[in-house]
């Protein structure tokens, strides 16, 4: 008898490559435990992603992360932060259930809007 496994998923992360905090960000997932899936961060700047979506506009891209996914679904701001906690484990997977919360989705899209608006002052 032959267990199947659960394929593996893909993300594409597409962050600000200027931005320290999202450098950092990516840093840190990658150092994280991910399951079931390959993260593929790309600097939005560079020219593997201008190659690799050349549909998206820049300053969509500047605005809010994007993730891709292998079946080429794009998720954008809080969803695509929701998209990526799906795949950690414990305890971080917790934050990903919230999404179902009343509410939640929207209040975590508006706070991730003002805190993407504000990412470069924040910086060290």
């Amino acid at each position: 008898m032959t267990l199947a496994r659960t394929p593996r998923a893909k993300l594409t992360l597409l962050y600000d490559g200027n931005c320290s905090i999202c450098v950092a960000s990516m840093k840190a997932l990658l150092k994280g435990r991910a399951k079931n899936v390959t993260l593929q961060p790309l600097d939005l700047h560079s020219r593997e992603a201008r190659e690799a979506f050349p549909d998206f506009d820049l300053a969509a891209l500047m605005g809010e992360l994007h993730v891709v996914d292998g079946a080429g679904n794009v998720f954008t701001g809080a969803r695509a932060v929701h998209e990526i906690l799906r795949y950690q484990t414990w305890p971080i997977c917790w934050l990903a259930r919230a999404w179902s919360l009343p509410g939640y989705p929207a209040l975590a899209q508006k706070f991730y809007q003002w805190f993407s608006a504000r990412r470069y002052r924040m910086q060290r």
